[in-house]
């Protein structure tokens, strides 16, 4: 449910089963994800912070099976987010199925190409990585009144990520 930096990648529980695709499949009930979304709400809650405004949580549902975007609804999560575009289609219909005022907000939060923005247009609502200006001109096109964040996280090779002013 919090994200971790991109360098570390979880792995999934031990007693985790897994589908014929490798796709986790998922063995918790929305009581459980309930009662672990509160838990990290009051943790965020008892730190003092400078700020007013509300820190939200996003439950990224990165390789588990689509039925988990119900389960996190139903647990409370308003936001979901997703690192991979062909991960995040394969719950479009979980996420289409549910009525309007039930649909969490979807943050795509991985890298995204260029030629994936078309397939994605109408499913994200916050595109969180844009890292290259061709990347934002397609968003752009695709999808006016986008909402976004630029990248500027160094990559591994040292070069700089994010665009340029």
């Amino acid at each position: 449910m919090v994200l971790a930096p991109h360098s570390w990648r979880p792995r999934p529980p031990r007693d985790c089963r897994f589908d014929r695709a490798g796709v986790a499949v998922n063995h918790h009930s929305a009581d459980e994800v309930a009662h672990q979304f509160e838990s990290i709400r009051r943790r965020i809650d008892a730190v003092e912070r400078p700020w007013t405004d509300a820190v939200e949580i996003t439950a990224v549902t990165k390789a588990f099976a689509p039925t988990v975007v119900d389960t996190a609804v139903e647990a409370g999560c308003t936001v979901i987010g997703e690192n991979y575009a062909q991960d995040l289609l394969s719950k479009r219909a979980a996420i289409e199925c549910l009525v309007p005022h039930r649909r969490p907000r979807v943050d795509f939060i991985g890298h995204l190409q260029s030629n994936k923005v078309r397939q994605l247009v109408g499913l994200v609502d916050r595109w969180c990585t844009i890292d290259r200006s061709s990347i934002a001109k397609e968003i752009a096109n695709r999808a006016p009144g986008s909402r976004g964040f630029t990248s500027g996280q160094r990559h591994r090779r040292g070069e700089q990520g994010g665009m340029s002013a």
